[in-house]
């Protein structure tokens, strides 16, 4: 849902621990599953959240909520836009980049 002017939040509940998610977002070498992985880690505060800048100047803040110990809740806030985004193709790419992630954290624990 679109939070606000240059700004959209997407929300996919994963059935992956919440410490491999924040992993996998900060981590370099783990960022397959990004839309757009040269993204620069801005702040962590393990494990329930993190915040990335894009090379656009857009930026995002993932919050990270325990649900149990192999499953949680990941929220992604996009904010500051390039103008002309279309929100709602933005939301659809964010919500597969959401599922390739927990495809991506699965992967690792085999």
């Amino acid at each position: 849902m679109a939070t606000g002017r240059g700004a959209v939040s997407v929300q996919r509940t994963l059935n992956v621990p919440a410490s491999a998610v924040i992993r996998a977002i900060n981590d370099t070498d783990r960022r397959a599953w990004s839309p757009e992985p040269l993204y620069r880690v801005m702040s962590v505060l393990a494990p329930r959240f993190i915040r990335v800048a894009f090379p656009d100047g857009s930026l995002a803040a993932f919050s990270v909520n325990r649900q149990g110990n192999a499953r949680c809740t990941v929220t992604v806030e996009l904010s500051k836009l390039p103008d002309g985004v279309d929100e709602k193709q933005l939301r659809d790419r964010w919500a597969y980049a959401l599922a390739a992630l927990q495809e991506q954290v699965d992967h690792s624990w085999d």
